[in-house]
């Protein structure tokens, strides 16, 4: 009974660990190419994914000619996808080595559209298993949710919106900007190929421990 306890329990540390270290948050804030440079992640590995094409790292207290402290969700620096508003194109990720990975979500902001429309689409093995569309507006780092489990290659596309006015330029020259482009914070994913277990298989892993270690206590009595 004691093997099979310790057993028992060796199980449930093991899917405890997982839960918990498989998650990773990528804020993008601790690369700081120096002043206001956008740094290329062209085909770069960072934070365990390959970005693959068309990603600028980018300072929002630099970079934009408006207030735009709410572009980022933690510190200054947000990821853009440069690709994700050029049909037929998009901006696309990869595990680092190629793997499945899960991906669970990430703050979104356009930068100068409101009502900017953001498809993200999912691939396992050449099929698109997952598709989700969120509307972003500017400077209103939002989260949303995906929860795309097992998946190889990660899509980002974007259209539409409406001007709200930001542009540069002399006033008898300005420039209104108006382009469906949007940043991305605290991206969120987990690298196991395996999806999470579910909190009631950890309960019920749990209640069945509790179970063995009262009925041993009732044998000895």
């Amino acid at each position: 009974m004691k093997k099979k306890l310790s057993f028992l329990c060796g199980i449930f540390l093991v899917i405890v660990i997982i839960d918990n270290a498989t998650a990773a948050v990528v804020t993008f804030d601790d690369i700081h190419p120096g002043g206001h440079n956008n740094l290329s992640l062209n085909s770069e590995v960072y934070a365990g994914i390959r970005w693959c094409d068309s990603f600028a790292l980018v300072d929002t207290y630099m970079n934009y000619p408006y207030d735009s402290d709410n572009m980022a969700t933690s510190g200054r620096w947000v990821i853009q996808p440069m690709g994700a508003y050029t049909p037929d194109l998009g901006s696309r990720l990869i595990e680092e080595n190629g793997d499945y990975f899960s991906f669970n979500g990430a703050s979104f902001s356009a930068i100068y559209n409101d009502g900017v429309q953001v498809t993200v689409t999912g691939r396992r093995d050449m099929q698109y298993v997952y598709s989700q569309t969120i509307t972003v507006n500017s400077n209103d780092a939002t989260w949303y949710e995906f929860n795309f489990i097992d998946i190889d290659n990660l899509y980002f596309f974007s259209e539409g919106g409406t001007s709200v006015g930001y542009g540069q330029g002399h006033p008898s020259q300005f420039q209104v900007f108006d382009s469906p482009a949007f940043v991305i914070d605290n991206f969120t994913y987990n690298e196991s190929v395996n999806p999470v277990p579910e909190p009631a298989t950890v309960w019920l892993l749990g209640s069945g421990l509790l179970g063995l270690v009262g009925f041993r206590r009732k044998l000895r009595k």
